[in-house]
């Protein structure tokens, strides 16, 4: 009988659960695709590998968990407490926020993309759900821009996935820069400028 980590059989499996997670975002952040096995992600949890099907049917299924659990608390540090400024120190910020957290947890932004590329349509649904509050404050921020003569008043859905696109490439840049500092302030500067100004009203 397999030995069980916690008080009760319940507590044992969120443990284990969150044992795999912690193992697969520790292996995400060294390893590419190809090379984050199940067996390597069951070795750095020091879970027998036969243990992890009983959590999850492959590694796909691993990293869309991996998504769900660990990228929406740095959406919500991305989105909070924005409303109190203009539209564009808004866009600004957010470029900031996101870039500079996948700089810091490149596991987190890595599963992102991994899952919109490799994942079938519902891969691409699920992160799309787990970024939407990023999509809904920009929606916001053009809004309010429109509204007070910041911005040109031009097809708002069209203008969000423009600007969420320049966001997701400043992401891959830094993600492929190894979260190199200046590269950071870099894409953040030359993105959220860019927007401002193919936005502009003037």
């Amino acid at each position: 009988m397999p030995k069980i980590r916690a008080e009760n059989i319940e507590r044992h499996k969120v443990l284990t659960r969150n044992m795999l997670l912690d193992a697969a975002e520790l292996v995400l952040s060294r390893q590419e695709y190809a090379g984050a096995s199940l067996s390597l992600i069951a070795d750095t949890a020091g879970i027998p590998r036969t243990t992890v099907y009983e959590y999850f049917g492959n590694k796909d299924e691993l990293l869309v968990a991996v998504l769900e659990d660990r990228v929406p608390p740095i959406v919500d540090e991305v989105v909070a407490g924005l409303s109190d400024r203009d539209p564009a120190a808004r866009i600004e910020l957010i470029f900031d926020r996101l870039l500079t957290a996948f700089a810091e947890r490149p596991s987190a932004g890595r599963v992102v993309f991994w899952v919109r590329r490799r994942l079938p349509t519902w891969g691409i649904e699920r992160v799309d759900l787990v970024l939407a509050p990023i999509r809904d404050q920009l929606a916001d921020a053009l809004t309010d821009g429109i509204d007070q003569g910041v911005f040109a008043d031009r097809e708002l859905d069209s203008s969000v996935t423009m600007v969420f696109d320049l966001l997701m490439g400043g992401a891959e840049i830094v993600l492929a820069s190894g979260g190199n500092a200046d590269i950071v302030r870099s894409e953040v500067g030359l993105r959220s400028s860019l927007v401002v100004r193919g936005l502009s009203a003037r």
